[in-house]
């Protein structure tokens, strides 16, 4: 096991360091059922030298991504533990590939936006702007910051003025690798902005929309490392891992169990809340900008697994957490109308592992949004965060629907 982790070290410096292929990468599917078997994956998490697709999953198979030079290790391990387990997707390079000629092609003598392929922060911070142009009485963008590497923080406000309105924050991308989480939530913004059908929810709420508070690694996704999921700020690991698991890394539970200590974890949580300025830039925003009276309801978009979670990440229920379960209900029987796609619904402990400094656990904790929900899109394994294209607008389509029911149910 020490060679394991040596390798894997090693795996991770490369992985932060150069454009990364995935020769031989296969995704395996393990099917934990017992707590000591559960606690055996965690482990494997902890060390931080495994690319986990998917968090652990109670009652449910966790996905991890293994390169060819960790294979032998990792099957002993889930032997050890007698952990079930099949290979997902058998060439993770190919997938890649398909990926990037699809992008490729689709992207070619084009620049506007669309939801049949997937688009870099340029391009869509730049429709933001035309679209606060053809709608000044509806939109306005409002830069808060930079990120680590200078890339611009925009948040665009959708609203039609007027006292009394409560609010909806909705954000996307905090991490990298999850392309269809910026894509629906630009999806979603453009819907508002143009569809008359919505016009009962803008009489009703002021919309704060953040398609990507992690821009400067969704960017290096596209450019070096495709699977990346954290942010790219140094915090000095001796073995050169880079980055913070953005969505461990705000202040409410802030390193307590579900995350991790070790910088070339996935799941590191950085070395204190609010380390990431992009999760400091938006915390702040969100309580210098939004009157705490009209905090409403708090959005978190990520992938993979369709799931609708609630908080908090250690097992404990608000005290109105039926009145959360119940609008959260309503979400996964409209989704579910559209094109049949099924979500799990529930509380993030007890779908999942523990978790820890989540930003669905602080917009609720701390910021005080009476209703708080991560929603994890398509699919469940199939493509996991390689998505492709076709599938953008099927998926922000029936999330359109149930996130329009559950404001509509409020």
């Amino acid at each position: 096991m020490k060679l394991f982790v040596f390798i894997a070290a090693i795996l991770a410096c490369t992985l932060a360091d150069q454009y990364v292929h995935y020769y031989g990468y296969q995704v395996i599917r393990t099917f934990p059922s017992t707590m000591e078997q559960y606690d055996a994956i965690h482990a494997l998490e902890e060390q931080g030298h495994l690319d986990f697709w998917s968090d652990i999953r109670k009652n449910r198979p966790t996905d991890i991504m293994v390169a060819p030079n960790q294979m032998k290790a990792f099957n002993a391990h889930l032997a050890k533990y007698d952990i079930k387990h099949e290979v997902l997707i058998t060439d993770v390079e190919k997938n890649v590939v398909a990926e990037r000629e699809e992008q490729a092609k689709a992207q070619k003598g084009t620049k506007a936006i669309n939801w049949t392929s997937y688009h870099r922060v340029a391009q869509i911070h730049a429709w933001f702007n035309e679209l606060e142009r053809d709608y000044p009485n509806l939109v306005t963008v409002q830069d808060i910051g930079r990120s680590h590497l200078g890339n611009a923080l925009p948040v665009v406000i959708v609203s039609t003025g007027g006292s009394g309105k409560q609010a909806v924050w909705i954000d996307g991308g905090i991490h990298s690798r999850e392309w269809i989480s910026p894509a629906t939530v630009t999806y979603i913004l453009n819907e508002l902005v143009t569809n008359s059908d919505y016009a009962d929810l803008l009489a009703r709420f002021n919309f704060y929309i953040m398609p990507n508070i992690n821009p400067d690694g969704y960017e290096f996704s596209h450019t070096n490392t495709r699977l990346w999921r954290k942010t790219r700020q140094d915090h000095s690991s001796p073995l050169g891992c880079i980055g913070t698991d953005a969505n461990r890394n705000w202040g409410y539970l802030w390193g307590q169990p579900g995350a991790s200590s070790d910088k070339c974890s996935d799941t590191y949580r950085g070395p204190a809340a609010f380390s990431e300025p992009e999760n400091n830039l938006a915390a702040n925003y969100i309580t210098s900008t939004i009157p705490a009276a009209d905090r409403l309801v708090f959005i978190t978009v990520h992938s993979y697994g369709q799931y609708c979670l609630l908080p908090y990440g250690n097992g404990d229920r608000p005290t109105d957490y039926a009145d959360l379960l119940a609008k959260a209900n309503t979400f996964g029987a409209a989704v579910r109308a559209v094109y049949g796609t099924t979500y799990s619904i529930g509380n993030s402990e007890d779908l999942l592992y523990t978790t820890s400094g989540t930003s669905q656990d602080w917009g609720k904790g701390t910021a005080g949004f009476k209703y708080s929900y991560t929603f994890e899109l398509r699919d469940t394994g199939t493509y996991g965060f390689q998505l492709p294209a076709a599938q953008i607008l099927p998926t922000a389509v029936e999330t359109q629907a149930g996130l329009v029911a559950l404001l509509r149910s409020i």
